[in-house]
C-alpha cells in the first residue's frame, strides 16, 4: 500500500472518522505529497471539523425520525377522529 502511496505522490495521510448516531459512517482522509506534513494544530482542527459534520449529521438524523413520528402521530390522531365520528354517528 505504501508503495502505491509513493507512486501517487503521497507522503503523508491522515484519516477522521465521520459519525452518525454513534457508529463511524465513514471518514474524511487528507494526503499530502510532504513527508510528516500535519501539525497538532491542523489535526486538531481537522478532528474539530469532523466531529462538526457528525454532529450535523446527526442534527439531519433526528430531524428525519422526528418528521416521520410527527407523520405517524398524524395519521394516528385523523384515525382516533375517524373512529370517534363513527361512534357519535351510531
Amino acid at each position: 500500500m505504501a508503495d502505491r502511496a509513493r507512486a501517487h505522490g503521497i507522503r503523508s495521510s491522515s484519516a477522521f472518522p465521520l459519525r452518525s448516531e454513534g457508529r463511524v459512517i465513514g471518514a474524511l482522509t487528507i494526503y499530502s505529497e510532504k513527508p510528516s506534513y500535519f501539525t497538532d494544530e491542523e489535526i486538531s482542527l481537522l478532528l474539530s471539523i469532523t466531529d462538526n459534520i457528525s454532529f450535523a449529521l446527526d442534527a439531519i438524523s433526528g430531524e428525519n425520525k422526528r418528521l416521520k413520528a410527527e407523520e405517524a402521530l398524524k395519521r394516528l390522531n385523523e384515525d382516533w377522529n375517524s373512529a370517534w365520528l363513527s361512534v357519535q354517528l351510531i
